[in-house]
Formats: C-alpha cells, sequence, structure tokens
C-alpha cells in the first residue's frame, strides 16, 4: 500500500489493529477496530479464537474481509472472502489422496492436538463406505512433544498399513525418535496449512509431504519481500500482498468519481469485483521425499 497512497485524490491508509488472543480481550479489540473511521476492508484474522463472532461483527459493521489464512467460515459469511486454500478444499485433496492411493487399506493417525487438527480428522474420516479407506482412532500428540515412543507402541504401530501425521511441519521436525520407531512404515506427513521446508530437517529419511504447494510464490516477489524486510516471506505475507493488489483494482473498477472529487463506493459492486479477482487456489500437493530429497516427478495437485 506504501506504493499507492491515495485514490482520485483521497488517501489510502493501511491500518496495523492489534487483536490480543486471550478470551476476555478479543471481543473488545475487534469493536474497537469496527469503530474506526472510513474502514472499508479488514485484512486477517491473525488469531483465530473465537474467529467466527469477530468476523461476523466486522461483517454487520459494514465491512469487507479478505482473509490469507486458511479459516473455515466462508459458507457462514457473506462478505469473507478466503484468499487461501479452504478447510472443504484441503479435506477434499486429502480424501482424494488417500482414496486413490491407499484403497482399503487401514490409516493411521498421529495428531498434533488442537481443534483446527482434530477438526479436519474428522471432516476426512466421515462417511467411511464412501471414502474408500478406513480410519484407525486418532493417537494425539499434546504440542511440544518430543518422543513418541511412550504413544506407539509395537501393537499400536501393527494395526495400520500406513500413518499419516496430521502436524505442523514446524513441529514434525523436532520430533526425535522418527527412525527408530517408523523405518518400517509407509509415514506421510499432511499439513493442510503449510509447505515444505528445508528437507535435511526433517527427522525421516523416507515419507511424504502433503500440503500447499511450495513453488506457489513467484521468485519476485520473494526477492522483493526478503530485501525489503530483511526476512522469509511467506505464503501468509505472500497472500495479503494479493489482497492489496485485489482492493486497489476493485477500487478501481466499481469506484464512481463526481466532479467535486467526492467518491460513492457501491458496496455490493466492490464485493463482487473482489471475488472476480481472488486468486485461483489448488487443493493440496503431494511430494515423495527419499534420503531429504524432494521427488518432483509429480508435482500435480490432486
Amino acid at each position: 500500500m506504501a506504493d499507492h497512497r491515495e485514490f482520485s485524490g483521497h488517501p489510502l491508509k493501511l491500518i496495523l489493529h492489534s487483536v490480543r488472543c486471550y478470551p476476555e480481550k478479543v471481543q473488545l479489540d475487534v469493536n474497537q477496530l469496527t469503530g474506526l473511521p472510513n474502514l472499508f476492508i479488514f485484512v486477517g484474522p491473525a488469531c483465530s479464537l473465537n474467529a467466527s463472532q469477530s468476523l461476523r461483527l466486522i461483517e454487520d459493521a459494514g465491512i469487507i474481509t479478505l482473509s490469507p489464512i486458511p479459516v473455515n467460515l466462508a459458507e457462514d459469511h457473506y462478505s469473507w472472502i478466503p484468499l487461501s486454500p479452504s478447510f472443504t478444499l484441503s479435506v477434499s485433496s486429502a480424501r482424494k489422496f488417500l482414496a486413490s492411493n491407499h484403497p482399503g487399506q487401514a490409516i493411521g493417525w498421529i495428531i498434533e492436538n488442537d481443534s483446527t487438527r482434530r477438526d479436519f480428522y474428522t471432516a476426512t474420516c466421515q462417511s467411511p463406505s464412501a471414502q474408500g479407506f478406513s480410519c484407525l482412532d486418532p493417537v494425539y500428540v499434546d504440542a511440544g512433544v518430543t518422543n513418541l515412543d511412550p504413544y506407539l507402541s509395537a501393537s499400536v504401530l501393527a494395526r495400520a498399513d500406513i500413518w499419516v501425521f496430521l502436524y505442523s511441519t514446524s513441529s514434525f521436525t523436532k520430533l526425535a525418535d522418527l527412525n527408530h520407531l517408523l523405518e518400517k512404515q509407509s509415514v506421510i506427513l499432511l499439513d493442510p496449512q503449510g509447505f515444505l521446508l528445508n528437507t535435511s530437517t526433517f527427522p525421516l529419511n523416507d515419507f511424504a509431504f502433503l500440503g500447499l504447494n511450495s513453488n506457489e510464490i513467484p521468485p519476485t516477489f520473494t526477492h522483493s519481500y526478503e530485501k525489503r524486510y530483511n526476512e522469509q516471506n511467506s505464503l501468509t505475507s505472500f497472500r495479503s500482498y494479493q489482497a492489496a493488489e485485489m482492493i486497489l483494482q476493485a477500487l478501481e473498477n466499481t469506484a464512481i468519481v463526481f466532479k467535486d472529487k467526492s467518491i460513492l463506493l457501491p458496496r455490493q459492486g466492490f464485493l463482487d469485483e473482489l471475488l472476480v479477482l481472488k486468486p485461483t487456489l489448488q487443493g493440496l500437493c503431494f511430494y515423495p521425499i527419499s534420503s531429504y530429497h524432494i521427488n518432483f516427478q509429480d508435482q500435480e495437485c490432486p
């Protein structure tokens, strides 16, 4: 937004508004946000706590939400536009992949214990007769655990044909004893909100990754971002950049400028334009990894 400081003589400002992720503070901060004058776009949320109620307050205030965070709220909010792969799209990709590549097999699940991943497991494993594979009861692991030996006895490991880690990639890299436990097992790391990190940091020699397309961010954006901010970019930073570009283009295409330089911005037309400009979304991509090298023979997203 720093390169586009005004529109037809009217200033455009990007306001950073902190939302504290504590139950008694979220609504107070969101109410303060909706009270800001001349606010017409909200890019967020950065805090997922109580996100549904927060976004409802923002929508009721007449503010459109562009979200680079994959929150499963699109069906419940009229003016909420997701800019990252949706919960439903990611679940569909995971189910399609497992049904196509592991038909009839028993899938074991090791899940980093938070509500988002519990919901993802439930959605992926519903309707067992129709999905083509069977899901075992999950093994839940609390965040910060680095040793899985107490969770995965030999009898537990023997139940599954393949093990799926529904885990963040960063937490997965901190698990210390996976080669000892799973060297003879087929393993998939499933991170519906992340993309592949440096493979030399992973605790398994041979496994597969199912997650976002790691080549989605254009190299030109990466170079520009790292030069400007002196830090590594992310999918969220790229989606936020796309959100700013969408806002500016939608303004150009829908705002009505009068002779006295005043502006009328039809809310429905502006929302429709944003929906047209929304980035094309992909599902999850499959990357086999062997001896810390990615196999790029099949880069298609299921």
